[in-house]
């Protein structure tokens, strides 16, 4: 799972469905547009979503988890508090566990 966690390129995502690449510009949108209907909080702003710090992340997944049950169960009372998740390991385990939940649905 350790090359799960490296960054990707966001111009090679395709956000359209029909396999146009999008720019960096396009996928902040989509972001905004699908997930900010889903999710209040925290707020979808493109500071965070060009560079999204790991607390950032890690209310995103905690709150998709909240309003929808998906991945209810995967993450310890621990990982639920990312005051909890001091060290970098910690960090990336979190973040391998919503990518491989994601990836594997």
């Amino acid at each position: 799972f350790q090359a799960l966690a490296r960054p990707r390129d966001l111009r090679a995502t395709s956000y359209t469905g029909l396999g146009a690449m999008a720019t960096e510009d396009e996928a902040i949108a989509g972001t905004q547009e699908t997930l900010g209907k889903l999710i209040s909080k925290p707020k979808m702003t493109e500071k965070y979503l060009k560079k999204p710090p790991f607390r950032f992340l890690h209310d995103i997944v905690m709150e998709v988890t909240r309003s929808t049950s998906f991945a209810q169960g995967l993450y310890s009372t621990e990982e639920c508090d990312a005051a909890q998740l001091s060290d970098k390991a910690a960090k990336v385990e979190f973040l391998n566990k919503a990518i491989a939940v994601t990836s594997f649905s």
